[in-house]
């Protein structure tokens, strides 16, 4: 009895002493203050906060893992997972804590002690052997046996590349041979770990995505091969679209990415630096150049990845997981320019250690950010006789020009190099024969003068060009004026008017119909019987333009029915808005978990779509959940409920019980727009019919190598066309 109270009052004293109970941390967890964690981008081993003792200071200690955490979106304190790649990690380092005594040459220490002294693991396998009064786990270290040396290769200093040649038209520059180093294993110990252990986490430096920095878990979320631990550039928890950049050209006319999509023409994800840039430096972000390397005859800049980041927590309160979100754009970092003297271009390219300046000197001078071309003819011209590097342009024969002029390769430096070009109207004295191949100015056919061709500035107006009097400098003289066409632009040339213009002339009482074209009112007048059906009918050429939105491409995915309605809700949208939007919305929703019944990647019902988007969530578009032909669990981008499209209604138009009537079905197609039409194991969109042939006209789901350009034809009896489906009332 005395002992108990004894033990009761021991406890008592140590709860008034503020004393932490303490436990052994987990496998992989480290016992740190706060501070120190942070400092080491760490997160709780467990969600509740596991105390593992205090600091002589008497700060607590807490169980500490690697940041590891899965990308996910954070909705505020909900964490909603976002579509990963799958990847296959590096072998790590297994640990135990199986506490054993270390062999005789082996000593007890931490991984900082051995790390300082340059021991090596006692084995393959990190061994435990207790834990400092502290918590941090000690394991079995060892002296390092002799190995055979690799020297490493200290890279040359390389902020600014100065390229050194002579002042004369041919000009050469040798590049720096690259020296390669060789590793010999024999006598290598076992356990050793080759090329070196600078961070001590068991991971060779040849392999570690991390080696300056323990990192056993070898994490490398955006796949450039800088582990994210290091990576400045590969914010771990990321929503949406949050990598931006709007200095090149990307696909698809975005200059936001998420973090990667499923290209099909690959058939691998993508990740967005593949797409953004030309490569990834040392530090883990993406460096472009706008001229794709040294290019002495071409302005260019290059753009460097930042990326801004910050921890949150999930509770909302710094004793909770903490994780870190952030997104990422692109700056310039430097503009392709001339020397003060006017002799020498900076041009700016992209290496693996940063944005690096070379200095090139121009035979010809440097102007506007480019070397002077050293050619009597400025460069590639084809009507006048030059002369570079001492070889001057001659005509092959009577239609074939060989054209001398500047060239710059970064082995080679300058150099001449030469073309053979046909020229349209023959070849003369070394230079084409200055000519107007439409005979002067005609709107109605298209002509060259030499490379300079009449082009359609947009759908009305032409660009011609026409021969001015010669001069002394330019003996084939050329200007072009515009001029606005009756009809359509196309392909260099005026077009007459026409019932599919999409333009109001030759007498229309509205665009394309009325007067001399189809009246204004069809759908009504063919309903009432005033008019016939027309002969032919095709909604990619009514009123001149066309209403229906890409060809897609299924893949290996039975997801016909998705595309075929979803495809009909696009049009119809585009007629009833008056204008063809390029919409295109999300078949993935439907194959994936997050629609029930309507099917999959085996099958599924285009009339069950459309009772989604009339009575239920409706449908979202592409861009917020990517097409992948395959079966997936329910995982649209954030954001996508403010993006779904719904319809008023939709209608069977062919009779259950007996064959259709065609006329219906084409009265349906003229007053509402394409109908999706399902049969004989496969769906498609009908958007007219060619009564000469018996055929409807069909825009197919099977990509651009199906008919012609992925539209094609049936005829009226084909079973694709037993069972169709007609919508209305589009809206977003």
């Amino acid at each position: 009895m005395k002992t108990g109270w004894i033990v009761l009052g021991f406890f008592i004293l140590l709860l008034l002493a503020g004393i932490v109970m303490a436990v052994d941390c987990p496998a992989n967890c480290y016992c740190l203050t706060e501070k120190e964690a942070k400092a080491k981008n760490m997160v709780p081993c467990e969600e509740k906060m596991l105390t593992c003792g205090k600091t002589k200071a008497g700060e607590i200690l807490y169980c500490f893992r690697s940041n590891i955490s899965a990308i996910g979106t954070l909705s505020g304190t909900l964490l909603t997972t976002y579509t990963k790649i799958t990847t296959t990690p590096t072998p790590t380092p297994t640990t135990t804590q199986t506490v054993v005594p270390c062999p005789t040459n082996c000593k007890c220490l931490t991984i900082d002690e051995a790390k300082a002294k340059n021991m090596q693991l006692c084995t393959k396998e990190m061994v435990s052997c207790g834990q400092t009064k502290t918590g941090a786990p000690l394991y079995c270290f060892k002296e390092r046996e002799s190995v055979p040396q690799v020297t490493p290769v200290s890279p040359s200093p390389t902020p600014t590349l100065s390229l050194t040649v002579p002042t004369m038209e041919m000009l050469y520059v040798t590049p720096t041979p690259t020296q390669s180093i060789s590793l010999y294993n024999e006598g290598l110990v076992v356990g050793t770990v080759i090329g070196g252990d600078s961070d001590g986490d068991g991971i060779s430096n040849l392999r570690d995505v991390c080696p300056e920095v323990p990192d056993p878990d070898q994490r490398d979320t955006d796949g450039d091969g800088i582990g994210d631990l290091c990576d400045d550039c590969s914010p771990m928890l990321t929503s949406g679209d949050a990598f931006c950049c709007d200095e090149t050209g990307m696909p698809y006319g975005y200059t936001c990415l998420g973090l990667s999509r499923y290209s099909m023409e690959e058939g691998k994800d993508v990740y967005y630096w593949e797409e953004q840039y030309d490569l990834v430096d040392n530090t883990g972000c993406g460096c472009g150049d706008s001229d794709e390397g040294i290019d002495p005859f071409t302005e260019g800049w290059v753009y460097i990845e930042e990326c801004e980041t910050e921890t949150v927590y999930r509770g909302g309160t710094t004793g909770s997981l903490p994780y870190q979100i952030g997104s990422c754009s692109c700056s310039r970092a430097g503009e392709d320019h001339c020397s003060a003297d006017g002799r020498t271009l900076i041009e700016y390219i992209c290496t693996e250690d940063g944005v690096q300046e070379v200095e090139i000197p121009c035979a010809g001078g440097c102007s506007g950010g480019v070397c002077s071309c050293a050619d009597t003819d400025g460069g590639v011209n084809y009507f006048e006789t030059g002369t570079t590097g001492g070889n001057t342009d001659q005509c092959i024969d009577g239609n074939r020009l060989r054209e001398y002029s500047c060239g710059y390769d970064e082995s080679r430096g300058f150099y001449t190099e030469s073309e053979e070009y046909t020229c349209p109207a023959g070849c003369r004295d070394g230079a084409c024969i200055c000519e107007d191949t439409d005979g002067g100015t005609n709107y109605e056919v298209a002509g060259c003068i030499g490379t300079a061709c009449d082009t359609c500035e947009d759908d009305r107006w032409l660009k011609e060009y026409q021969i001015e009097d010669p001069t002394s400098t330019r003996p084939c003289n050329y200007r072009s004026y515009r001029h606005e066409c009756e009809g359509l632009c196309v392909d260099g040339a005026c077009q007459p008017p026409s019932c599919s213009d999409g333009i109001q002339n030759q007498g229309e009482e509205d665009v394309d119909c009325g007067g001399p074209c189809p009246s204004c009112s069809i759908c009504s007048d063919v309903k009432s019987g005033a008019v016939a059906l027309p002969e032919q009918f095709d909604w990619r050429d009514y009123r001149g333009v066309n209403w229906v939105t890409d060809i897609r491409d299924q893949g290996s995915c039975g997801s016909c029915w998705a595309h075929a309605a979803l495809a009909a809700m696009e049009a119809v949208y585009n007629i009833e808005t008056g204008a063809n939007h390029g919409s295109d919305l999300a078949e993935q929703y439907f194959v994936s978990d997050c629609c029930r019944w309507e099917g999959d990647c085996d099958g599924g019902y285009a009339s069950r779509v459309l009772y989604n988007a009339k009575q239920q969530e409706g449908v979202t578009e592409e861009s917020y959940y990517p097409y992948t032909a395959r079966n997936s669990r329910c995982s649209p981008r954030g954001g996508w409920e403010e993006h779904t499209w719904e319809i008023d209604d939709y209608d069977r138009v062919d009779p259950l019980f007996r064959d259709n009537d065609i006329s219906d079905i084409k009265t349906e197609i003229i007053c509402k727009g394409p109908v999706a039409s399902c049969g004989g194991g496969h769906c498609v969109l009908l958007i007219g019919w060619d009564e000469s042939t018996d055929e409807w006209i069909i825009k197919n789901s099977w990509g651009d190598d199906y008919g012609s350009g992925g539209f094609g034809r049936i005829s009226y009896d084909d079973s694709w066309a037993d069972s169709v489906w007609s919508v209305d009332g589009v809206s977003r």
